[in-house]
């Protein structure tokens, strides 16, 4: 195919997507709230604005998180090197619960009860909808 470029519908750059491990942390709340009460405009453009502040903020969180591990290992790796006495052992336990904290913050699954956040959501698809999209379908419809 001479001249003809390959396109993929399936990548787009600028799409926002909330990750729900976010809910865990306090200071993502902090961020909407503080932002949603500070700007103005329509909203349309709050949403997209706020979308942007999050990648923002899931960025820098992230790379905190990944020095503060990455500290963690480097100080686990040392304590494992020192004479077993009880100081190193109790830093050796510290650094172990902090590396389990980190990993348990990401394999989290039960986020509790997450209708109040679906409250406020506008319904698009109206019971007769849903029951014209559920009903069985043959070949010739596909």
């Amino acid at each position: 195919m001479v001249g003809k470029r390959r396109v993929n519908y399936n990548y787009h750059p600028n799409l926002f997507k909330f990750d729900a491990a976010w809910v865990l942390d306090e200071s993502c709340a902090k961020i909407i709230s503080d932002f949603w009460s500070s700007h103005l405009g329509d909203l349309p453009t709050k949403l997209d604005d706020l979308g942007l502040a999050l990648k923002y903020w899931s960025r820098t969180t992230k790379q905190s998180q990944r020095a503060m591990k990455e500290n963690l290992e480097a100080r686990l790796q040392e304590t494992e090197e020192e004479d077993p006495d009880d100081d190193t052992l109790e830093e050796l336990i510290n650094v172990k619960i902090g590396l389990n904290i980190e990993a348990d913050l990401f394999t989290a699954s039960d986020f509790g009860d997450a209708s109040p956040i679906f409250e406020n959501v506008r319904q698009s698809v109206t019971p007769a909808m849903n029951d014209l999209l559920s009903a069985p379908f043959g070949k010739e419809e596909v």
